[in-house]
């Protein structure tokens, strides 16, 4: 054979063997080393892939784009290097004609193509089934916090080879009256499921369920009226959508069913708004209802729940008149009792006013102490005080126990805070709002000198001797010369109505309620710093309302605006065993809009957010954990709620 037929069979041997496998044309013409590079480096990108293919939210569509550019960059580089060498191959030094090493490079050969053919479906459709689409026009104004005119969506039919489509995604399908026309829906139900509108909410199945972007829904896909409860079945072939928006204008109000064969994939948003709103429309893994926990139960105005985690399995109940409730953890539970009762002493001229705050030393079991957070009046004031419980009771306090750590003079009726909770380092944490108002008129938020407009950090157990309470030693403001409260653990908040401690963490989270837009918010407090207040609201200038310094303030980790809800009710990390999909996740809600909400957020990669219920009657005013991390929903109806997986 001559040298120049041998160099262009060597070539195309090489650039074959490595468009089926990047490397294995190295290996073939002897370069061992460098095939062994270039196999590592596939491997990587095989992974990366698998990771986004399996796990779809593990990645923006940014690093899906660019993933997809590299690789096929690779491909093509290592191809063209192979060719090269295959030229440049020099039969006296070379290996390959041996018979020995001919078996090895025909045995790895027939390996890598197998691996390619099992290979091959995965990427046709990574590098085949994914394009662009973008919105040209937009008919609904309420479907406009989730998509906007001129949206970028990256559409991967990839992920659903791997995983069907879930209620909540954003799809992409063939208009199946214009087959040159794609249209993008919100996924409502899967093949088999009924669908049922009922008061301008989903049910699927007899449950309700929340969707993305479905609010005040009236009609079924054939227009009857929903409000008379008519259901429709999906049929096992087909898809049920709701219309957020579409591609090439038709009404985004489109509702019906989709047959499965003019389904293309899943929309990811990439272009305009994509870092926000990818959040937003993630899909929803669970589904999750909520049912009233104790349904013989009734209490006025509950706005706390929590767990004297003494090993007696019992709950208490805060309600906002003065009253604390105690009863057994059952579902079956007939009675409530008093334990304490303290009405006489409470002044409530505002609906934020009242018995507001309870927390549990951490000791109670030995020595019964609780401690509380309520108004009063002559002169309007928040007033943080202990009890004891009665030693030959344990469901009632002993009523001339009471001790009075500190009160603080209020100028208004709103923005009392009231949360009171104990740190994983046994002090003693209490939420003040900005004293209220609008606005912080008297810039509370940012007077240390107040302690108004923020979280307070003292010692109950070694009081100073002019004070029931001590200071901790390394508060961030001990020793100051500027006259700066001492007891200030952070300071810029408006209203942390409600704050807790994830007990695998530490880590204090708070949801502080919005001003005007409003930005309701969600942060990470740590010591000393500055949450912003009034000087920002949320991540968003507040005065003045542009140009303002973030210099030196703490930024939210997530923040929602008025289509979301109006009021934030801050709750706990969910670290119980019955919702194991929620586990981990920070379970809160909104007063105003009785949605609730997962946050996953782990400090390193941005939030998750996701949409767990939906329900306009509820008015979730705080959360509760019991003794085995368990969350309940106290709601201003009177009712003490939990969550629950629809299987």
């Amino acid at each position: 054979m001559g040298d120049l037929e041998l160099k262009r069979k060597s070539s195309i041997r090489a650039v074959l063997l490595s468009l089926i496998w990047p490397g294995t044309g190295h290996f073939y013409l002897g370069q061992a080393k460098k095939a062994g590079i270039f196999v590592i480096l596939y491997l990587i990108f095989l992974s990366l892939i698998a990771k986004n293919i399996f796990s779809p939210s593990a990645q923006s569509p940014y690093q899906l784009f660019f993933l997809d550019i590299a690789m096929i960059i690779f491909y093509f580089l290592v191809t063209i290097e192979a060719s090269i060498q295959g030229l440049l191959f020099n039969k006296k030094n070379s290996t390959v004609l041996t018979p020995r090493n001919r078996l090895k490079v025909y045995g790895l050969s027939v390996l890598v193509g197998l691996i390619f053919v099992f290979n091959l479906p995965g990427l046709l459709s990574f590098y085949l089934a994914r394009y662009v689409v973008q919105i040209s026009w937009v008919n609904s104004e309420s479907m406009k916090p989730t998509l906007n005119k001129w949206d970028t969506f990256l559409v991967d039919k990839s992920i659903y080879r791997r995983s069907p489509p879930q209620r909540g995604d954003i799809i992409v399908f063939i208009d199946p009256n214009n087959p040159r026309r794609y249209m993008i829906k919100r996924l409502v139900a899967l093949g088999g499921e009924e669908v049922e509108i009922r008061n301008g909410k989903i049910l699927i199945d007899d449950h309700p369920v929340s969707i993305p972007g479905a609010q005040d829904i009236y009609y079924l896909n054939d227009g009857r009226w929903g409000n008379r409860g008519e259901k429709v079945k999906v049929p096992s072939d087909h898809l049920y959508v709701l219309g957020d928006n579409t591609v090439k204008s038709k009404d985004s109000r489109y509702w019906g069913f989709v047959p499965q064969k003019y389904f293309r994939g899943k929309a990811v948003l990439f272009g305009k708004n994509a870092e926000q709103e990818n959040v937003k429309t993630n899909s929803i893994s669970v589904k999750v209802g909520i049912q009233v926990a104790f349904p013989n139960l009734q209490f006025d105005r509950p706005v706390d729940l929590a767990s004297p985690q003494d090993g007696t399995k019992r709950l208490f109940v805060l309600e906002q008149p003065g009253r604390i409730r105690v009863f057994e953890n059952n579902p079956d539970v007939a009675e409530a009792g008093v334990f304490l009762d303290i009405t006489q002493e409470i002044f409530a001229g505002h609906m934020e006013e009242g018995l507001l705050g309870l927390a549990f030393h951490s000791q109670f079991k030995e020595n019964g102490f609780f401690y509380i957070d309520y108004t009063s009046g002559n002169p309007r004031r928040t007033v943080i005080a202990r009890y004891r419980v009665d030693p030959r009771n344990p469901n009632r306090a002993d009523q001339t126990s009471k001790t009075i750590l500190l009160e603080i003079v209020q100028p208004f009726g709103n923005h009392k805070g009231g949360q009171l909770a104990f740190g994983p380092d046994g002090f003693l944490y209490i939420a003040m709002g900005d004293g209220g108002s609008g606005g912080d008129p008297y810039k509370n938020g940012q007077n240390r000198k107040s302690f108004l407009g923020k979280i307070l950090r003292i010692d109950v157990d070694n009081p100073l001797p002019e004070k029931n309470y001590g200071i901790p030693p390394d508060n961030p403001f001990v020793g100051n010369q500027e006259g700066f409260k001492e007891e200030i653990y952070a300071y810029g908040f408006r209203n942390p109505w409600r704050f807790s401690f994830d007990p695998l963490t530490g880590w204090l989270w708070a949801a502080d309620v919005g001003q005007d837009k409003p930005y309701e918010e969600i942060d990470i407090v740590q010591k000393g710093k500055n949450y912003g207040w009034n000087i920002m609201e949320g991540s968003h200038c507040f005065k003045p309302p542009e140009g303002c310094t973030r210099l030196g303030l703490e930024l939210p980790i997530w923040e929602y605006t008025a289509d979301q809800g109006r009021c934030i009710t801050g709750g706990y990390v969910y670290r119980g065993r019955a919702l194991p999909e929620l586990y981990g996740a920070y379970i809160y809600g909104d007063f105003m809009s009785g949605k609730i909400w997962a946050l996953y957020y782990d400090g390193k990669t941005r939030p998750q957010n996701h949409l767990l219920a939906d329900n306009p009657v509820l008015y979730p005013a705080s959360f509760g954990v019991d003794a085995d991390g368990e969350i309940f929903i106290c709601s201003y109806d009177g009712h003490i709620y939990q969550l629950r997986l629809i299987r």
